[in-house]
């Protein structure tokens, strides 16, 4: 498939919101709610894109519905092929802006969230800004979690003035803008990363080709949890699977078998002389949020080691059970209480 985005004829700019989702119906609703009611100012024109994965339920539906009442244009688009790549890249080659803003299904975007990824653009000249993720939990429930467990939730928080990321601090999409001179360079998202990381490993590709990065702490959104998300078995999926699918997937890829190995023996270190020890600390201690969070850290430490074997060996170590388990719709089934 072509990788190109077509420029837009008119020199206002204008910003597509791609938002892909699955069976997620109810969740949408209310976040599309909140997407079609942005600040532009004046600045921009935009559009919101839906692309629904094949949901089994009534996405479809509450999208149409909302079309029928939008102050903006919202288009509804269809991807059946699975995984968050492709449907992202259905949103991309089916829109012709010269911006495109990423979001989920299960966020809230404040009214000026867009436009201050926009102004984060013109004040930055950065080709990709990204902002605060906020949990939609209460105080109390954030506290307890302790700051491992919160970042697993995608909880961002980095910076308290407009500035570049820096080292492993990156945007990812559930909020960032991108400028389309991006996607004629670099392409389009993988779509062989089919258990996810394809996010991670489009921003590691922009900044390999030289794009900057920059974070502007005013364009927050609010991202909703689910209740089993904050479980011992949602983090230990969460865990397993960001060390296979983003980190030893992302570093094969980035630099091979050599990359491969020099990163699995840096995490070996870290797991052994970090992680556990400090698991079991804030167990004796009695603090189980942090506790959980380094506990999460040693589940990516060993799917970052299963998903290294099945590379290097994959006649040996094809671990089918293994692969199933790093779908994205086992841990959407887990955090929906399913089993």
């Amino acid at each position: 498939m072509s990788s190109q985005v077509t420029a837009p004829a008119s020199s206002i700019p204008r910003i597509s919101v791609i938002v892909p989702s699955y069976n997620r119906a109810d969740q949408l609703k209310e976040a599309i709610e909140t997407l079609v009611n942005l600040e532009t100012h004046g600045a921009f024109t935009y559009e919101v894109v839906v692309i629904d994965n094949n949901s089994p339920d009534h996405t479809r539906q509450v999208v149409e519905a909302a079309i029928e009442t939008s102050p903006v244009t919202l288009r509804y688009l269809f991807n059946p092929i699975k995984g968050d790549g492709p449907t992202r890249n259905t949103g991309l080659r089916n829109s012709d802006s010269h911006f495109y803003a990423f979001f989920d299904d299960d966020q809230f975007a404040p009214s000026h969230w867009l436009y201050e990824l926009y102004q984060g653009h013109l004040q930055s000249k950065a080709d990709i800004v990204g902002g605060p993720v906020f949990l939609a939990i209460p105080d109390e429930e954030r506290a307890r979690l302790g700051r491992i467990c919160r970042g697993i939730l995608r909880e961002q928080d980095y910076y308290k003035k407009l500035q570049p990321y820096s080292g492993s601090e990156l945007p990812g999409t559930c909020n960032m803008i991108v400028t389309r001179q991006v996607f004629e360079k670099i392409g389009h998202f993988s779509e062989t990363m089919i258990t996810g990381g394809s996010d991670f490993d489009f921003v590691n590709r922009a900044r390999d080709a030289g794009f900057q990065l920059w974070y502007n702490p005013k364009a927050e959104i609010r991202h909703r949890v689910e209740k089993h998300r904050l479980t011992r078995e949602y983090m230990r999926w969460e865990g397993i699977s960001s060390g296979a699918a983003h980190l030893a997937a992302t570093d094969y890829k980035r630099g091979g078998l050599t990359r491969l190995a020099a990163m699995g023996i840096a995490r070996t270190g870290q797991a052994l002389l970090v992680n556990i020890p400090m698991c079991l600390y804030y167990k004796i201690t009695n603090q189980p949020g942090e506790s959980l969070g380094y506990r999460a850290m040693v589940w990516r430490w060993e799917g970052y080691l299963r998903k290294s074997a099945a590379i290097v060996m994959p006649g040996l170590f094809a671990q089918p059970r293994f692969h199933e388990y790093l779908d994205f719709r086992t841990g959407r089934k887990i955090a929906q209480g399913g089993t």
